[in-house]
């Protein structure tokens, strides 16, 4: 009587798992012919965040099973078969899942760099924004001081204009009054000279 151990069994039905595979199953005696599967099972290999879950189709399933019934001589039930291929599938499923984890903790770590090299970059954009702002606000104060400076030199220039026409209406009246007293001077000659040669006449 051959006895299988549940390591045989396990690895016989995880072998199924593997699409176009050829398993041999080593037993305890080797009396007896290697089993061999050769056909093809129809399962999902791709594992990625929508579905990392491998699937066997039901008639597959069955055909496993009734292989297996027969290979290991009906000593195993059909009911603890399904559930050693259930077990197993569920098993391959978590490892696609750990898979699909370390994927996610690999993205994650990618992003945190991302995160971090932009924020650094921030904040020496942030520096270099608050340099050129206190440069800009230098730049704003000394046109704030020219424009003052502009502004004194424009009222002191308008009253020293103020001044000058001061001066020259001082002038101009100077002038007018020099001019009206020359006129009478010589208006005074004039009549001088005539009374005198009026005097010279009546002589």
């Amino acid at each position: 009587m051959n006895i299988y151990s549940i390591e045989e069994i396990v690895k016989a039905t995880n072998n199924f798992l593997e699409p176009k595979v050829k398993t041999t199953i080593k037993k305890n005696t080797n009396k007896k012919k290697p089993f061999i599967w050769e056909n093809e099972i129809l399962v999902n290999n791709t594992v990625n965040s929508f579905n990392y879950k491998i699937s066997i189709k039901p008639e597959i399933k069955d055909q496993m099973v009734n292989e297996l019934y027969l290979y290991l001589k009906k000593k195993i039930k059909k009911n603890t078969l399904i559930l050693i291929i259930e077990a197993q599938v569920e098993i391959k499923n978590l490892k696609n899942k750990i898979i699909l984890l370390k994927q996610n903790e690999n993205t994650l770590k990618n992003d945190y760099r991302v995160l971090k090299n932009n924020y650094e970059l921030s904040l020496k954009n942030n520096e270099i924004l608050k340099i050129n702002n206190d440069l800009l606000q230098g730049d704003l104060n000394q046109f704030t001081k020219n424009e003052e400076q502009l502004i004194i030199k424009n009222n002191e220039l308008e009253t020293y204009l103020k001044k000058i026409k001061l001066n020259q209406d001082a002038v101009l009246e100077k002038n007018r009054y020099f001019e009206i007293h020359n006129n009478g001077a010589i208006i005074i000659d004039k009549i001088a000279a005539n009374a005198s040669a009026i005097e010279e006449h009546k002589r």
